[in-house]
């Protein structure tokens, strides 16, 4: 440390302690980790000591709330920057709604709603009633036997359907019925069911 910043720190740390004897101690807690990196900061300042920091720190705080018309300044208000990106995810949600509302109708449209309101009726009667079941098609699968797990593959292969449009049935069920449940095997691959 030079002379010159030693020098300056024993003049602000005689000057506080001049002053000490006007003013009241305050005391608060902090972690180890803060209080040694508040120690480092001084260390390498200016300040005199750490005393001198933390009042210096608060009277900007002060300074900088009073320029804003007396309103104190969260350190977690958000940015402009913050803001903005807020509004950018906010546009691209509204965006994937339309896409996914957009790509709803063209499936409609090319499975026609009778094909997949036949289709619904069809996965229904199809699905298994109990994960017991379920497992019970994936041992017949296992023997070479046909078995219908539940799967979009098994449902769609059973139906002699396409995947996609067993898909979009299945989603239709779970959407207007709460009796279409669903696990995942220890291959990651969902099965569907239906409480009766």
């Amino acid at each position: 440390m030079s002379n010159n910043r030693k020098t300056h720190r024993e003049n602000n740390g005689q000057q506080d302690l001049n002053q000490d004897n006007e003013k009241q101690q305050v005391n608060f807690r902090v972690n180890d980790a803060k209080k040694i990196g508040w120690e480092s900061f001084v260390e390498k300042s200016d300040y005199a000591t750490l005393s001198h920091f933390l009042r210096t720190a608060a009277e900007k705080e002060i300074a900088q709330a009073e320029a804003n018309d007396g309103e104190p300044q969260s350190p977690y208000q958000q940015d402009d920057s913050s803001e903005e990106i807020l509004e950018k995810l906010s546009g691209i949600t509204t965006k994937l709604s339309s896409m996914d509302r957009r790509l709803s109708a063209i499936e409609a449209n090319r499975y026609g709603d009778d094909d997949l309101d036949e289709l619904v009726t069809r996965v229904y009667q199809q699905l298994p009633t109990s994960i017991h079941d379920i497992h019970k098609a994936e041992a017949k699968k296992l023997e070479g036997k046909p078995g219908n797990t539940g799967s979009v593959e098994d449902l769609a292969q059973h139906l002699d359907a396409d995947e996609s449009a067993v898909e979009m049935a299945v989603q239709r069920l779970r959407n207007t019925t709460h009796s279409i449940c669903q696990t995942e095997s220890e291959d990651e691959i969902v099965h569907y069911y239906k409480r009766e």
